[in-house]
């Protein structure tokens, strides 16, 4: 490369640098003017909070000096049978209305460190090495630029789909506009977005199965309970792909590498573990950390489980309320255990998926929401957006967000990427 087309090439470079600058100095304001919306809304909601309960005490006061009065009117008079009919209010005027303690909002500041932000932003590649910087791996294993895709302030509901599964378990997406179901029949369904069924595959009866997982070349795997196994469906039939005796196998999903992770619990409910499974045959078991602690809870509730672009697995705990996240090779990252900030029924998480900016998605069903977290467990906000009992989920090539509602059978198709 000549030195004048050098130098223009790294213009070009410092141009691209000024507008990823202005997309980080923009995703920033907008993250600060939700968190002021937010702060606006909490004190006008507290200060009416104030107002009511300024005025229920007052009403009381009134309520007080009216009875006093009364009844010294009632000692000047001397009229008998005025007091032979008098009734005491003092039981229901004992009953002084609570004062309400209301703690203002508090902005925690995390602590950043300068050179990690700077590596989440944007990498240079030396010259050296490579010509073509500004490039990184997606979790599917393509090229692709490094995304700048932001968080809306309000998803948008694209579609609701009804399908014919009461109970419904279990979601993957095949493509943007077809996705595999499962319900309490126990029949694997692929449909449009339409709702309209173009396959369908009758599973092992026994309402056995906890999970399904998509490979990349359209094959579903599915956890069998009373069997102990995984079942794979090959050209709408079904073979047996590998066992776990000992354990009942619950959540499952493919990695990058086509290996199977598969949640388990032990058949007694008194351990739990992941099992990375290839070619049929176990490469890898995480089940506990540095110290020796398990990872996961004893339990029999189910285990959900999915990769994140930084290799790292994701796996939502039900029984403690919690989603643990470790790398690759199993070590501790962190525990993400809801976001406490409101006053939200205890998070119990189910379906989980990631996105290609490794935020992590996970279902929150008792409070009927979607929580989303950063890589390193950090909140990020919840998405809502007209959900019912909402159980499972799965994110498309387009990063649209399908949620599968238990009780009502349907598919809620969601944007919440700007």
């Amino acid at each position: 490369m000549k030195a004048q087309k050098y130098t223009e090439h790294c213009k070009q470079e410092r141009s691209s640098l000024q507008k990823i600058k202005q997309i980080w100095h923009d995703t920033i304001d907008r993250s600060i003017q939700i968190i002021e919306k937010r702060l606006d809304g909490m004190l006008e909601e507290d200060m009416k909070c104030y107002q009511e309960n300024i005025e229920e005490i007052q009403r009381a006061l009134e309520r007080v000096t009216k009875s006093l009065k009364r009844n010294e009117n009632l000692l000047k008079n001397d009229n008998s049978f005025t007091l032979l009919e008098y009734e005491s209010e003092v039981e229901e005027l004992r009953l002084v209305p609570a004062r309400r303690d209301i703690k203002p909002p508090s902005l925690h500041p995390k602590e950043v460190q300068e050179e990690k932000v700077v590596q989440q932003l944007v990498s240079l590649e030396s010259s050296v090495h490579s010509s073509l910087p500004g490039f990184t791996i997606s979790k599917t294993g393509q090229v692709c630029t490094v995304s700048t895709r932001v968080l809306v302030e309000e998803p948008t509901l694209l579609a609701t789909i009804k399908t014919e599964c009461s109970k419904l378990k279990g979601i993957q997406c095949e493509s943007n506009e077809r996705v595999w179901v499962y319900g309490e029949d126990e029949k694997l369904r692929l449909l449009d977005k339409s709702g309209s069924m173009l396959n369908c595959v009758t599973a092992i009866s026994g309402n056995s199965q906890k999970d399904i997982a998509l490979n990349k070349i359209g094959e579903i795997a599915f956890s069998h309970k009373t069997e102990e196994c995984i079942y794979l469906v090959r050209n709408n039939k079904m073979e047996k792909l590998f066992c776990t005796p000992g354990w009942i196998p619950y959540g499952v999903s493919f990695n990058v590498e086509g290996e199977l992770m598969v949640c388990m619990r032990r058949n007694d409910h008194m351990e739990s573990k992941v099992g990375i499974y290839g070619e049929g045959k176990l490469k890898k078991e995480i089940q506990f950390d540095e110290t020796g602690k398990p990872l996961f809870s004893a339990s029999r509730n189910n285990m959900y489980i999915t990769e994140n672009g930084n290799s790292d697995i994701c796996v939502s705990d039900w029984n403690a309320c919690a989603v643990i996240v470790t790398k690759k090779d199993g070590e501790f990252r962190f525990r993400y255990t809801g976001n406490l900030s409101r006053s939200f029924k205890e998070f119990y998480p189910h379906g989980i998926d990631t996105d290609s900016y490794c935020r992590i998605l996970v279902v929150d069903r008792d409070n009927h929401c979607v929580h989303v977290i950063d890589r390193n467990g950090k909140f990020l906000c919840y998405i809502a957006c007209t959900l019912h009992d909402p159980f499972v989920l799965s994110v498309d090539g387009e990063e649209n967000l399908w949620v599968g509602e238990c009780d009502t059978g349907c598919i809620k198709v969601i944007k919440y990427l700007d």
